[in-house]
């Protein structure tokens, strides 16, 4: 028995089902927690394919979600807080691209450290 190509397994699905019901479920504050997870996953993808020498077929993912977290920022109320953590979203996704592009998991790496960080203190906050 075999699955079409085109056809998601089971796990994925269920996967997929699953974070649709934690997203519709989520406070603000809960909803910026899932897209570090799932930033952490992706990223971490991304890495492995760059040690492997494959394709980093999760980059897109993982700058979408960076750039999500980005526009998140509200600038009105955080003033120079909210430039600064733009900032670093903005740097770790240069890492990140630079990263994959130039086949350089210590790019990566140092990209995920610094998304690392701002998640633990989201995290701390909640």
């Amino acid at each position: 028995m075999y699955i079409a190509p085109d056809r998601p397994d089971a796990a994925s699905l269920y996967g997929r089902i699953e974070l649709a019901g934690r997203v519709e479920n989520a406070d603000p504050h809960a909803l910026v927690m899932l897209l570090f997870d799932e930033l952490e996953v992706a990223m971490l993808r991304v890495r492995r394919a760059v040690e492997q020498g494959r394709v980093a077929t999760a980059l897109p993912r993982a700058m979408d979600i960076v750039q999500a977290l980005r526009m998140s920022i509200d600038h009105q109320r955080g003033g120079d807080l909210a430039a600064s953590l733009s900032a670093v979203y903005e740097e770790a996704l240069a890492h990140l691209v630079l990263g994959a592009q130039r086949r350089s998991a210590k790019r990566i790496a140092h990209a995920q450290a610094m998304i690392r960080d701002i998640a633990d203190a989201w995290r701390q906050i909640g």
